[in-house]
């Protein structure tokens, strides 16, 4: 991906209100009011990643969180989730090469909305995060 497209991406995320803090290999991206994300450039576009801690219930439960797992992947739109090798939550979106202003605010939007799924009662997975 371009500079210039990576650029315009995150200026657009600093116009709706997210701190920009540039990293060697990533970008991160923290908001008050949602959920902080960690950008990626991989070449094809970027990767958008929210990483959650599971806690001693979920670690006990991991049936259960699992359950949770595949109904969060059926119900959102942009994201796919999976536990990592540590059982952590990874939560991702990739959106593609290019930037239209339009499109990127539909895709912020749908992105945080299913990251809104986290604490909804038929996924039910924030009793699981720490």
């Amino acid at each position: 991906m371009s500079e210039a497209v990576l650029n315009q991406i995150l200026t657009h995320m600093e116009f709706l209100g997210y701190e920009i803090v540039r990293k060697d290999k990533h970008v991160a991206a923290r908001h008050q009011k949602y959920f902080n994300l960690v950008l990626q450039d991989l070449g094809f576009g970027v990767l958008f990643t929210a990483f959650f801690g599971i806690n001693p219930l979920g670690k006990r439960s991991r049936g259960s969180v699992l359950e949770c797992l595949n109904t969060f992947n059926q119900k959102a739109g942009v994201c796919r989730c999976y536990v990592d090798k540590d059982f952590d939550l990874v939560i991702e979106a990739d959106y593609p090469h290019s930037y239209e202003r339009g499109a990127f605010g539909v895709f912020i939007d749908a992105l945080n909305n299913d990251l809104r799924l986290l604490g909804n009662e038929e996924v039910n997975l924030r009793q699981y995060l720490e």
